[in-house]
């Protein structure tokens, strides 16, 4: 036992599995009357089955623990442990007792005045910088005023975080630590504590390097020779869980199903015949007839019909069944959504060359009433559905091409609509295809549009009850004529990207979300030279968590699939 006039203490914490643990270590430093020599001495306070050992410093006056602790039980002090030793004033006499070191563990340890923070770090591969209280000290980029002390520690190592914590007295300490363990991945720990409270909050986040060519290969499958796909549609019609490919083959009349073989693959197409040639123009699936099945319904332009081919099971079809839409229609758009609120999927249809929408309400096994219509004005090519004014009822929103706007009717209920109101896309833009979806993260969807001749994109964005803002647009490219837009959160982040099938520029183009609805320029990935991509649609078709991209490209007589290169 030693007896000696006491000038500071330390307390330690310490660090187990990346955490922050206790400060149930209690460590003296002693040193005689003069200050020129550093007389180091131990006690545990609570835990009596730690042994300890401490190195003094005499340089600066610190001293350094090392330990052991044998019963494994709680405590394992290694080269992954990390000390932050503070000096607080001391005014009584304290007796110690010395305890021999047991450890053969290197240590590097440093120290101020009072009021200092001292960083330890016991791994070989750990740089330590560690700035101190002083007016106004810049290190390792850092500024710190003069009652805060802060302390910065990087390196490139395992991924073992590392960590610092620090106790003082009334003021605060905030230690930020950073590890990469590859050049792809940042992990930041922050830890914070106060001599009060001895708490500890601990924050880890990572951010993975930006993916620079996400969809770098194109897979494609035949159609047939001179089939003209159009219009491609996703859906689980096996129900195996994997989602197929369905396309309308517009040249030769048919509608074909490409099955997903499980990995991302499609076995071969089988076709069903739909109409004439240069017909069939628009695919939606939805279970029309109640069987918990995906049916197939067509629009059937040059015929003037809606057809529906009820699924069989197991991906099969049967024969058509056809709905009027009016002589000299022309059916470009159809979708299967449920407007009247009766949980059966309804049919609306944008009839080109009449000028307006048609709507055929289920009435309740697989059969449709007759169509009513409302009036959109000029050509229109393309629709879709939202409940874009929140009232809980899909409303139709609709590009009419000869009128170079985007039209909005709103469900007022059991199955009927308003008047259109139009938001314009700009002379001579032309607007081919029309999605709704939230892009900039407020719960109400927006519209996008593929403005074919402007060579670009629009987005509405929703100003919360139903109207929309001015179109901001986003180019394709010049000469592009980007025929088909699609939307889905291609990168991950959580925001709905723009996937646009720019048919002249023979591409898909990619415009990411940069989190508050506004895009990035366009990457465009090739579907191939003379391929006319038509039509695109997004999903996951190999179930590794990334959507997808399925082009159907016209000229080629082919289905290309991109799949993600990004997880």
């Amino acid at each position: 036992m030693a007896v000696v006039n006491v000038d500071c203490t330390i307390r330690i914490g310490y660090i187990y599995n990346a955490t922050y643990v206790s400060t149930n270590i209690t460590a003296v430093i002693a040193y005689n009357n003069s200050c020129s020599e550093c007389i180091c001495y131990g006690f545990l306070s609570t835990v009596p089955s730690l042994y300890a050992g401490m190195n003094c410093y005499t340089n600066n006056k610190t001293c350094a623990l090392f330990g052991s602790y044998l019963s494994l039980s709680a405590i394992k002090i290694d080269l992954n442990s990390i000390f932050i030793f503070i000096q607080q004033p001391l005014s009584q006499n304290t007796t110690t007792e010395s305890i021999a070191s047991s450890s053969s563990t290197s240590t590097i340890a440093s120290t101020t005045s009072p009021s200092t923070t001292v960083s330890t770090t016991l791994s070989p591969t750990t740089l330590t910088t560690v700035s101190t209280t002083s007016p106004t000290i810049s290190t390792a980029a850092s500024t710190i005023s003069p009652s805060t002390t802060s302390t910065t520690t990087s390196a490139t190592s395992s991924p073992t975080l590392t960590t610092g914590t620090s106790t003082t007295s009334p003021t605060t300490t905030s230690i930020t630590a950073s590890t990469m363990p590859s050049p792809t991945t940042v992990i930041s720990t922050t830890a914070i504590s106060t001599t009060s409270l001895l708490t500890t909050s601990t924050t880890v986040s990572t951010t993975t390097a930006p993916c620079t060519n996400r969809f770098p290969t194109q897979v494609t499958y035949s159609t047939g020779v001179g089939s003209g796909p159009y219009p491609v549609t996703v859906g689980d019609v096996d129900a195996d869980g994997t989602p197929d490919i369905i396309v309308t083959n517009y040249k030769i009349g048919t509608v074909g199903v490409l099955l997903n073989a499980g990995n991302g693959t499609f076995l071969a197409q089988v076709a069903y015949p739909t109409g004439i040639t240069y017909d069939t123009w628009s695919v939606s699936l939805a279970d029309m007839n109640g069987d918990s099945k995906l049916d197939i319904v067509v629009g059937n332009a040059a015929s003037n019909n809606i057809g529906i081919l009820l699924n069989t099971g197991n991906g099969t079809f049967g024969a058509q069944i056809t709905y009027s839409t009016g002589s000299g229609s022309h059916p470009y758009s159809v979708v299967a959504v449920d407007v009247d609120g009766d949980s059966k999927p309804d049919i609306i249809a944008a009839n080109y060359y009449l000028g307006n929408i048609g709507i055929l309400l289920n009435t309740g096994n697989g059969t449709f009433s007759a169509q009513v219509t409302y009036s959109v004005g000029s050509s229109p090519f393309s629709i879709t559905t939202a409940d874009v004014n929140g009232d809980g009822k899909p409303d139709i929103i609709v590009a009419n091409t000869g009128s170079d706007n985007v039209g909005v009717l709103f469900n007022i209920g059991n199955g009927t609509f308003g008047a259109q109101v139009t938001y314009s896309t700009g002379n001579g833009s032309e607007p081919y295809s029309v999605v709704a979806i939230d892009v900039n993260g407020d719960n109400k969807p927006d519209i996008i549009t593929a403005n074919y001749n402007a060579f670009n994109v629009g987005v509405f964005l929703n100003t919360g009850n139903g109207t929309f803002v001015a179109q901001v647009t986003y180019s394709t490219g010049a000469s592009s004529y980007p025929y088909y837009v699609s939307a889905g959160d291609v990168n991950g982040d959580s925001y709905a990207d723009i996937v646009v099938a720019n048919y002249w520029a023979d591409n898909v183009g990619v415009l990411l979300n940069t989190g508050n609805g506004t895009f990035t320029v366009q990457v465009a990935y090739s579907t191939g030279s003379w391929s006319e991509p038509y039509s695109v649609r997004v999903a996951d078709v190999n179930a590794d968590g990334t959507l997808d991209i399925i082009a159907g490209n016209y000229y080629a007589d082919n289905i290309g699939v991109f799949l993600s290169n990004c997880g």
